[in-house]
């Protein structure tokens, strides 16, 4: 679990993951609109603004039909942004509610939200006139193909038209394959825009109700660069920690140590650490949670090449990498994973009984379990003890509380 200064950045960096999604996708995104623009400038309701619009296009692959190849590749653009914004809403959940910095973090999230509504709702109308090409590209071949037919066998051509069918039925099957893809363009569309309005409904808890007014892609751009400057100017500096401290300080005005030895055993009060927890760690609590750092962040670099060697078999030195694997799995969970590590050691444990404690499954899987087990075992012991310790020592509780390195939380 990251403190609250980790967690902006990784919100930070999570921002700034997207915008080369963001860039790729932009063309597809804009001759989408052209083209959905010229294919419903004589029945859209304002027509006279589409027709003045359309009178302004000058790239003629504008005015071409769609066809597979390039559906292909709008919709890997768009899976790939589909992919980095899930990172960032998984980010945005990090965050904690800490003043002003997760205002300003909050509504870059909601302009990020816009832009990405905007791209998929562009993908949306290249789905659909994707499919419609396809069903007029289909008609268009067998009206063609009829009338080849029709032509040949009157002139008695049989087997002529034998082969025309034939390819026909060929077309026919490509035509069906292309007008399958729209049709699951379609579909992704509607699951891309459901999760931007679960989205939005994070954002609104978060800060504020998203302007609803209508999206323009200058107005989404515009607003997110600035709020975008405004945020990764403060993410990562001094001023942004300081700034957090003070306004947790505030939070915990009123709060006595007495009062919070009380509650936190009742579950009714809690804390975030802007700091480390283990900084407040002294002792067996220090030691105890060292002796897990080094189980899962030196040992297995150790101990993995020294059984490879005992085995004679050098590739099972990479059960270092396994583990370490493992750990970074467990790192990026939003809670401890303790109970999957003890599963992963349980199955190593049954792999022994079974297949012997040489066998590399049983070897791999305990690598497995020890870098995910440790970690998040580490990890929640943390947490506990520097909460243990501000319950039982007035002194740093109080030091801790007036300077904001921790935030008093009650529920």
């Amino acid at each position: 679990m990251m403190n609250s200064v980790d967690a902006s950045r990784n919100f930070g960096t999570a921002v700034s993951a997207c915008d080369p999604y963001f860039a790729a996708i932009e063309p597809f995104t804009k001759r989408a609109n052209h083209r959905y623009n010229i294919r419903n400038r004589h029945t859209c309701p304002a027509s006279d603004a589409v027709h003045q619009e359309v009178a302004g296009y000058k790239d003629r692959e504008d005015f071409e039909a769609y066809n597979e190849g390039y559906l292909d590749a709008h919709t890997a653009a768009i899976e790939a942004l589909a992919l980095a914004f899930e990172k960032l809403v998984d980010a945005f959940e990090g965050l904690q509610n800490g003043g002003s910095s997760y205002s300003t973090a909050t509504e870059l999230f909601k302009s990020s939200l816009d832009l990405y509504e905007f791209n998929a709702l562009a993908y949306g109308r290249a789905a659909e006139c994707a499919s419609r090409d396809a069903l007029e590209a289909q008609l268009k071949d067998a009206r063609n193909t009829l009338a080849a037919i029709e032509s040949l066998e009157a002139k008695g051509a049989y087997t002529e038209a034998g082969t025309v069918v034939d390819a026909a039925e060929g077309r026919e099957a490509r035509g069906r394959q292309f007008e399958e893809k729209a049709q699951d363009a379609e579909s992704t569309t509607k699951n891309i825009l459901t999760k931007i309005e679960s989205a939005k409904i994070k954002a609104e808890k978060a800060g504020g109700r998203i302007d609803a007014g209508v999206l323009t892609e200058e107005k989404i751009k515009a607003q997110a660069a600035a709020v975008t400057k405004q945020m990764m100017a403060k993410f990562g500096t001094p001023e942004f920690e300081a700034g957090i401290a003070t306004s947790w300080t505030s939070e915990n005005a009123g709060v006595t140590h007495e009062e919070f030895a009380q509650k936190v055993p009742q579950k009714k009060m809690g804390v975030k650490f802007l700091i480390r927890p283990s900084k407040l760690l002294t002792g067996i609590r220090q030691l105890l949670f060292s002796s897990m750092v080094c189980g899962y962040f030196i040992v297995p670099w150790i101990a993995c090449p020294l059984w490879a060697w005992h085995e004679g078999k050098w590739w099972l030195a990479f059960g270092a990498l396994v583990s370490k694997g493992a750990t970074k799995t467990a790192a990026k969970e939003k809670e401890p994973v303790v109970l999957q590590g003890i599963i992963l050691l349980l199955v190593a444990l049954g792999l022994a009984a079974w297949l012997g404690i040489h066998s590399q499954w049983t070897y791999f899987v305990f690598c497995a379990g020890w870098g995910m087990y440790l970690f998040a075992k580490a990890d929640q012991f943390e947490s506990a003890a520097a909460l243990e310790t501000l319950v039982e020592r007035k002194d740093v509780f109080d030091r801790m509380a007036s300077t904001g390195q921790i935030m008093i939380v009650r529920r």
